[in-house]
């Protein structure tokens, strides 16, 4: 994807964070202030979520795809990616199916917003779709207690609770070695929770996009 000389560079924003950390009231928020998440979100309410997941139908299964062929399927399977996961086929045709959605999103309306707690594991596949698609890749990510998390986990999952802390840490620990040199806001899921106005006002300012 070309822009002009002189013109910012579109955008594609990850929310990322663990499941259960308030990454799909953010995305619903940013959706209620007119940003474009896509044509394919998931709106629908569910019994674990009441007001929808708002993740792109597309994205959420090719990375769910994804990572059950890496053996790392994200509720039962915590750990390590395989090596140079980046190189496989699947991964590689997973990057061309990401860039052509990018290319068509971002040539509509500058921006794409894609939330989806799986991008977390993922972020080197992102950076090649935002090399690929020419546009700045930034990331939201939110942050909550890593003991809420289990005991979330647990009442809606019967998660154990050693495996979701061994989750939490997986995704936590891939963002911080994976978004090294991206912009990263951070945000913390009872902030949110206790400051909902302030936070959206500010992660719309910090992403540019308050006017989109």
């Amino acid at each position: 994807m070309m822009h002009r000389s002189g013109d910012p560079a579109p955008l594609l924003v990850l929310v990322v964070g663990m499941h259960r950390s308030g990454t799909s009231l953010v995305a619903r928020g940013l959706a209620a202030m007119g940003l474009n998440l896509g044509d394919r979100v998931d709106v629908a309410p569910h019994p674990a979520n009441p007001h929808g997941h708002w993740e792109h139908a597309d994205v959420w299964q090719a990375q769910e795809e994804l990572l059950i062929r890496f053996g790392r399927e994200w509720h039962s399977s915590p750990g390590p990616l395989p090596a140079r996961w980046l190189e496989w086929p699947d991964t590689l045709s997973t990057i061309e199916r990401f860039v052509a959605l990018a290319a068509a999103e971002l040539g509509r309306h500058g921006h794409w917003v894609v939330k989806d707690p799986r991008s977390s594991l993922l972020i080197p596949l992102w950076r090649e779709v935002a090399r690929r698609a020419a546009c700045d890749l930034r990331l939201v990510r939110l942050v909550r207690d890593a003991d809420e998390v289990a005991a979330s986990l647990m009442a809606r999952d019967g998660m154990p609770r050693d495996r979701a802390l061994r989750i939490w840490t997986d995704h936590h620990r891939a963002i911080d070695r994976d978004a090294a040199g991206l912009q990263v806001r951070s945000f913390e899921h009872a902030v949110l929770l206790r400051e909902p106005l302030a936070t959206f006002a500010a992660l719309g300012a910090w992403c540019g996009l308050a006017d989109a």
